[in-house]
Order: structure tokens, then C-alpha cells, then sequence
């Protein structure tokens, strides 16, 4: 099993450190984010630090110009994973945004990629179990080093192939890290609970609480007081009519202009912008949709995901949702509110800023729709408690 090209999946803190070291280490290098703002900062990043090794004498120059030219960007993963030999998770710790991400490995990478994961607490086996080759899935840490020489943690579950710990022991060697195998416990790395990766869209949540951060609500999105409110864009960020129209109304050009700077993003993706003259103080423009309208529930799961990670990420306390995909792509109502309610339940069960998440419906009869879906959910959780 050769490794040559490493794709990293999240350009924060530690996912550009590992693309600088698996650049340096002579691997290709594809660093993933679906909000180009992160990669540039990555890419500066990566650059100062390669610049600072070489005036401490560390590197040569050489060899921060060649690590520098073996990086290349993507913003989607499907891109990043169409060469690359081994994929690395450096996402942030949400377990269920972990699962779908191994969904998309295993849908879209090449046939023999090592798919790792960078957790500290999450099992790497429930993440494999999201894939048909759970021989090739592994976790991968990189600590802080205690000591002069820095370790990689090679967390092996029960079904990843000897061949797989190889590979990755040999790309620990060649990034100057010593290799420390640990052997996951049936229990995983959770405390002794064990998960099955495969039911966890039936995963029972604290509805108590829920009922309390949950509100839908009839009325103007563009009136509400909240830290941000959600626009149902098209992957341009192109404020065309209904509420994204309402939204540039109100709010200014000035929304606009950061949406061109922005420029498109991949559909399931989201962008944040200022929020202009609204009383929001942001807009997440959740790619729910291509130009012309058209959207699929997979679409409208993962924009909706990803408005929520994103105003989690900027430590935001509330976000506000219009029905996403009942304009113009005239998605069914119910599915809608079953599929964003479902997205805000996962993501306020586990650890978020986010205090408060409104659904903002235009009408009477809307509401009734999305009250009628919660009040389904709800019960659906308190029986299965």
C-alpha cells in the first residue's frame, strides 16, 4: 500500500499543521474547506511557519518552496479525494458531522485510500462501520509533544488490516513522528458506551431541553433580532427574489458585495456574511440549492448541518431559518420541517454555543406544517426513551 498523496478534510488549527507536515515530508498535499477564507488562512499560515523554520535554521529554503508547491486546495470533498492515497478527518468534534463524512469517503475515494479520522474521543470503529472497507479506516493522532521527539497515535480497530497501520506508520516515519499503535477497545474511546454508527439518525435526544432551544414561529425573517438568520441561497450566493431578495432589501448591497467576494461555494456548504442595515447581526447563506431552484433532500440535510456548525463555530447564540426550499425550488413543506428539525436536534445534542435555533415560517398554515412535524418527532423520542 503506497501512500503518495495526502488529502486533509478541514484547514483549522490542526488540519493546516498536518497538510504543512505531510507537505514537508514530500507527500502531495490536498487541503480541504468548503469556505475559502480558511484556506487562504491556512495557506498564509502554512507559508509564515515554513518561513520561520527556515530562519531558525530547521529547513532550508529549498525545502519550503517544494513543501509550498506539493500543496493544492479544494473545496469540496469529493474533489479531495479523487487522488488522494490517504484521507484525514481534521474536522471539528461532532460526531455525527464525522459519520457523513466516512459516508463520503467511502462513496468517492479510490478503491484502496486509508480514510482516518483525527478524534481524540469518538470511536474510529463506528466511523468505519459508516463504510463498506472498514479494513482501510484507522484513527490518527498528532499530540503535542512531551518530549524532543513528536508521536502520531495509530488507533486501530478491530477490523483495520495490518496493511493499513503500515502505510500509516511508514507516513508517520517520513513526517518525523514515532508511531505509537493503540488497539481500540470494543468499548471505543468513549467512556465504555457502545455506538452503532448505523442507527444513529434514530439517536434519542434530551427533548426536555430541546423543547426549550427549539422555536417555530410565524413572521418576517428579516425582522428578527437573532446573531444570524439563514438564507435558503443557491451554490452563486446570488440574492435573487423571495426571502434572499428580502434579505438584500433590507439589508444593503453591502451583503451582496461579501457574497461576490465569497464566490460560489459547493451545494450542502454554507458562507456567513455581515448582516448589513438588518437587525441580525449575520446572514448564513446555506447552499440549499442550485441556480434555477433545484434541491434534494440530501442537499437541504447538509446546508442545513452546516448553517449550524458554522454560527456554532463563530460562537454564535441564536440563528433563525426561513423553510428552506419552499420558493422557488418548490420542495414538499413537510419533508422540509422533518429534515430541519431532525439537523437541529443532532446538532443542539451535543456541544454547541447556540442557545436558541428559530424556524420562521410565512404563514399560518406553514407553521402548522412544522408544529405538526415537531410534535411527530417528539413523540417519536418519547417512545423509544
Amino acid at each position: 500500500m503506497n501512500i503518495n498523496c495526502i488529502a486533509v478534510i478541514g484547514a483549522g488549527a490542526l488540519g493546516r499543521n498536518i497538510a504543512r507536515e505531510a507537505a514537508l515530508a514530500g507527500y502531495r498535499t490536498i487541503l480541504e474547506d468548503v469556505m475559502p477564507e480558511k484556506l487562504t488562512a491556512a495557506l498564509d499560515w502554512i507559508e509564515a511557519s515554513l518561513d520561520a523554520e527556515f530562519a531558525r535554521g530547521v529547513i532550508t529554503s529549498q525545502a519550503a518552496d517544494e513543501a509550498l508547491v506539493r500543496i493544492s486546495t479544494v473545496r469540496t470533498v469529493e474533489d479531495a479525494c479523487h487522488e488522494a492515497d490517504m484521507l484525514i478527518d481534521a474536522l471539528p468534534e461532532e460526531l455525527e458531522l464525522k459519520l457523513e463524512l466516512f459516508t463520503l469517503f467511502d462513496k468517492f475515494a479510490r478503491p484502496q485510500a486509508v480514510m482516518a479520522s483525527t478524534s481524540p474521543t469518538h470511536s474510529i470503529a463506528d466511523m468505519a462501520a459508516m463504510t463498506y472497507r472498514p479494513e482501510l479506516c484507522v484513527g490518527l493522532r498528532f499530540p503535542e509533544p512531551a518530549g524532543e521527539k513528536k508521536l502520531m497515535e495509530i488507533v486501530s480497530a478491530s477490523q483495520t488490516s495490518d496493511e493499513t497501520v503500515a502505510a500509516c506508520t511508514e507516513a508517520a516515519r517520513r513526517m518525523g513522528r514515532k508511531a505509537s499503535v493503540l488497539r481500540e477497545s470494543p468499548e471505543g474511546i468513549s467512556g465504555g458506551e457502545k455506538h452503532n454508527a448505523k442507527s444513529r439518525a434514530g439517536a434519542i435526544f434530551p427533548m426536555g431541553r430541546m423543547e426549550e432551544r427549539i422555536e417555530i414561529l410565524e413572521g418576517d425573517l428579516t425582522e428578527m433580532d437573532t446573531d444570524a438568520i439563514v438564507n435558503a441561497a443557491n451554490n452563486d450566493l446570488i440574492l435573487g427574489g423571495g426571502v434572499a431578495g428580502a434579505i438584500r432589501r433590507k439589508g444593503g448591497d453591502t451583503i451582496q458585495k461579501e457574497c461576490d467576494a465569497i464566490g460560489s461555494i459547493p451545494i450542502g456548504g454554507a458562507a456567513l456574511t455581515g448582516g448589513g442595515k438588518l437587525k441580525a447581526r449575520h446572514v448564513i447563506h446555506a447552499a440549499s440549492m442550485e441556480l434555477g431552484g433545484r434541491t434534494t433532500a440530501d442537499a437541504l440535510r447538509r446546508s442545513t448541518a452546516h448553517a449550524l456548525r458554522l454560527a456554532a463555530e463563530r460562537g454564535l447564540k441564536s440563528i433563525a431559518f426561513p423553510a428552506v426550499g419552499t420558493g422557488i425550488a418548490g420542495f414538499p413543506l413537510a419533508e422540509c420541517a422533518k429534515i430541519m428539525l431532525r439537523e437541529a436536534c443532532r446538532h443542539l445534542a451535543g456541544k454547541s454555543s447556540l442557545e436558541k435555533v428559530c424556524f420562521v415560517l410565512y404563514d399560518g398554515e406553514a407553521r402548522e406544517i412544522f408544529e405538526r412535524e415537531w410534535k411527530m418527532i417528539r413523540a417519536e423520542q418519547e417512545n423509544r426513551a
